[in-house]
């Protein structure tokens, strides 16, 4: 394997991924399925030698090689490279462990959803609900088992992650046979996830959003939906606005226990409800309340505006506002009025000690 691109003649990058999102294992396999897709293809070119697969800094390529420039300039100007170009953009646009010839590699990659609406790949139908599954995929516990879902199924393998009205869920059992109630997979609900969603709540035929861990080099149009439910909210109004719809949520008053979502909650924001990536449009802090629009593509494919009055929505809050709110409060040594007034004190006993020391000097 050459270490270094620029030690190829000539040729094309193809797909640059970081070593954090990609294997070297799986971008190599990744080069043979590229180049048994070239054989396959009815117009056939001279001068690709291979794709070869380079590392290069932290990053890894997958270079389609010539043997010279002139070769590389006649194969990109002819059909069976147009050919060639349209067929390798449709598999990289689909998650590559999909790829027949890439069997396993899905746990290869992290677990990430974009939450986009377009991302929201489909909706499943719940068929069963089982408060004590005692079967080997069920493990004793909560299972939700949901069909109609032939469509997210082609890749799929048992211990994968599949969000699921906004919490990542683990496939347990599965069977991707459309003959089958449409093709459907269960998923075990921990106790943490009933407590702080509304699956708990869902009923047998109830639709809920589903999305696929993203592949590692698709593009990242949304924002780190990690499928990690805060809390619920409820719907408390609901607005026509031309052909988008206005949509207001009220967060529950914070506990002990629980701490508001509120301070991470702001307007232009990101926001996930159930699943999917929104852009807060209004905050009032007195109503704990916020708001959201959907505009009418959205509409059409997640279920979040035929929710009624008083419903309950899966939220997870931006986890970069996590982060920041937990870096300054360490930083001003608590929460709250605290945190200001232990960092006043902190202040206020530095200035005495630096004037008595001054003072000690004088005398």
């Amino acid at each position: 394997m050459s270490q270094d691109p620029s030690q190829l003649e000539a040729g094309k990058v193809i797909l640059c991924a970081r070593l954090d999102t990609i294997s070297k294992d799986a971008a190599d396999e990744l080069a043979k399925v590229l180049l048994a897709l070239k054989r396959d293809l009815p117009q056939k070119e001279p001068g690709c030698l291979t794709y070869r697969v380079c590392q290069f800094e932290n990053k890894v390529l997958v270079f389609e090689e010539y043997a010279d420039q002139e070769a590389f300039k006649l194969h990109s100007e002819s059909e069976g490279a147009k050919a060639l170009g349209t067929a390798c953009a449709s598999l990289l646009q689909t998650p590559f462990y999909s790829h027949p010839s890439l069997p396993n590699l899905a746990s290869r990659v992290r677990t990430m959803f974009t939450g986009l609406p377009f991302q929201i790949e489909h909706q499943g139908r719940i068929t069963a609900i089982s408060p004590l599954d005692t079967t080997e995929s069920g493990g004793g516990g909560w299972s939700i088992t949901i069909g109609d879902s032939a469509a997210i199924l082609g890749d799929c393998h048992i211990g994968d992650s599949i969000c699921t009205n906004g919490a990542c869920l683990t496939v347990t059992e599965f069977n991707a046979d459309p003959s089958d109630n449409g093709g459907w997979f269960k998923v075990g609900v921990a106790p943490e996830t009933l407590d702080k969603t509304d699956l708990g709540e869902r009923k047998v035929g109830d639709l809920v959003n589903l999305e696929r861990a993203l592949a590692a080099h698709v593009r990242f149009g949304g924002h780190f939906v990690q499928g990690h439910v805060d809390t619920t909210v409820t719907v408390v109004h609901k607005e026509p606005d031309g052909n988008s719809l206005r949509l207001t949520f009220q967060v529950p008053e914070a506990t002990q226990s629980r701490p508001s979502m509120l301070p991470y909650i702001i307007p232009k924001g990101f926001i996930a409800l159930d699943g999917t990536s929104l852009t807060v449009t209004t905050v009032n802090d007195a109503d704990r309340t916020f708001g959201v629009m959907l505009i009418a593509h959205t509409q059409t494919k997640i279920g979040l505006g035929l929710k009624d009055i008083g419903a309950k929505v899966n939220v997870e809050v931006d986890m970069v506002g996590k982060y920041v709110a937990k870096a300054v409060t360490a930083a001003l040594g608590g929460e709250g009025d605290e945190g200001i007034k232990a960092m006043i004190e902190r202040a206020v006993d530095k200035a005495v000690e630096k004037k008595l020391a001054s003072l000690g000097s004088a005398a």
